[in-house]
């Protein structure tokens, strides 16, 4: 084992080097450990997206074509509380400079996308469907669009940094191209 005296007296490179092949290791012991959860979890979401088809189908088959619904306050002020609360957590999280920013701002955006969806199909006269109609073109979705760009910012800020903090130089790949934790961009190879 390396003593502090021995980790200082490393060059910059020769510790860089040191913290890659240290996460790189970590890295490949938590996978081993995490097979039989992932390959559950794999297994649940493959099944959940299956069973999806024939409900689906099911209810374009049965539903009626208008509900009454004795809730409908209740479902419109809760959903729309439970919005203010994501944007909330966004707001504090962005003011803290918290990491969990990626994640409300995630939830926040697909909640304005559905509150879009549902303002628009529920409306229930031509005005009512044209403000709703205008509102998600020039509020709702241009706002989720901010939050997911925020998301998609910070996440690469991160993994960058996690990357410089290795040593390793070059170009962050595509998000879609590196992995759960973004582990194993940080084998791949740096550019001279």
């Amino acid at each position: 084992m390396l003593s502090d005296r021995e980790i200082s007296e490393l060059s910059t490179l020769e510790r860089a080097e040191l913290a890659r092949r240290l996460l790189a290791s970590n890295a490949a012991s938590s996978n081993q450990s995490g097979n039989r959860q992932r390959s559950l979890f794999l297994s649940l979401v493959a099944t959940a997206s299956l069973v999806l088809i024939p409900w689906i189908v099911f209810l374009a088959v049965t539903l009626p074509k208008s509900y009454v619904v004795h809730r409908w306050t209740a479902v419109w002020t809760g959903f729309d509380v439970a919005l203010l609360l994501a944007i909330g957590a966004a707001v504090w999280a962005a003011w803290r400079r918290r990491q969990v920013l990626i994640v409300v701002s995630i939830v926040s955006a697909t909640l304005l996308v559905c509150d879009a969806w549902f303002d628009v199909m529920t409306a229930s006269t031509r005005t009512d469907e044209w403000i709703s109609i205008a509102s998600g073109l020039c509020v709702e979705l241009p706002f989720a669009v901010v939050l997911l760009l925020v998301a998609r910012r910070l996440l690469r800020l991160t993994l960058q940094r996690t990357r410089d903090q290795a040593g390793m130089t070059g170009p962050l790949p595509p998000l879609h191209k590196i992995g759960i934790l973004g582990t194993d961009f940080l084998e791949m190879p740096t550019e001279p």
